[in-house]
């Protein structure tokens, strides 16, 4: 897994809690996350939560948190503010 998944991951497993539908993270938290995995400080922050909203998919141990039915997804929530959302998964 790479610099962005291994950061994603922290956070969510930082801010989750059995049977929430949402969890709410901001910019601060990115940073936190590359300083407690030890990795290089990336310069785009808001690039980390924008390549889970439309270029990749979340890591296992954050989809695996789903109830059956229902995916992770990353929405924004204001400036420097997001959310992990529970969603019905796209149909393409």
């Amino acid at each position: 897994m790479g610099k962005y998944g291994q950061i994603i991951e922290w956070v969510f497993h930082q801010n989750y809690q059995p049977g929430e539908v949402r969890v709410h993270f901001n910019r601060e938290e990115l940073v936190r996350a590359s300083e407690a995995l030890g990795l290089e400080r990336i310069k785009n922050l808001g690039d980390i939560p924008y390549s889970f909203r439309f270029r990749r998919e979340l890591p296992e141990s954050i989809q695996n948190t789903a109830p059956e039915g229902a995916v992770w997804i990353i929405v924004g929530a204001g400036v420097g503010e997001y959310r992990f959302r529970l969603a019905s998964p796209g149909k393409i």
